[in-house]
């Protein structure tokens, strides 16, 4: 039996064209937003941007989480260390992405000079709320981590907390 798909009532056809881009602020000064119009396209269900920066993001963005269903990330270019607290510490290179389940603190602590980011968050409106890191969570040694940046590790935490 071949099924039709029918059009959602809620949805509608939306273009986005590189050559005639929607650009507005990032979350820092050094981050431009190119909306791909997808709010209005799904009714507020989901928000797709296009993040790019020339200067990286300075310094790391703090632990936070976010107040939504999750949130898709995909590196178009350049490359951005992600650690999570369920120990994930991860550089995200060039067709890497991660799924962030809303709800799970997570620290962007570096990124590439120039980067390009594709984010899908899920619904559009999902607040981002900072908090501190979580307990137990036991950063990597340095060493370790510049040798191994390119491998996702889960690090272990340590029972009584930080160390």
């Amino acid at each position: 039996m071949t099924r039709i798909a029918t059009p959602n009532n809620h949805f509608k056809l939306t273009v986005s064209k590189a050559n005639k881009p929607v650009l507005g602020p990032g979350r820092r000064e050094t981050l431009i937003n190119r909306d791909l119009g997808t709010v209005e396209a799904t009714a507020g269900r989901m928000l797709a941007l296009v993040t790019s920066a020339t200067q990286g993001i300075g310094q790391a963005s703090g632990w936070h989480y976010h107040v939504c269903e999750h949130q898709l990330i995909y590196v178009l270019k350049g490359w951005i260390d992600l650690e999570a607290e369920d120990g994930t510490d991860t550089r995200l290179e060039v067709g890497d992405s991660v799924i962030v389940p809303g709800g799970m603190r997570h620290n962007v602590s570096g990124t590439a000079n120039e980067i390009e980011v594709l984010t899908i968050t899920v619904p559009a409106e999902a607040e981002l709320v900072k908090c501190d890191r979580p307990s137990g969570y036991v950063l990597a040694c340095a060493a370790f981590a510049a040798a191994d940046r390119n491998r996702t590790r889960v690090v272990k935490r340590h029972p009584e907390g930080d160390w």
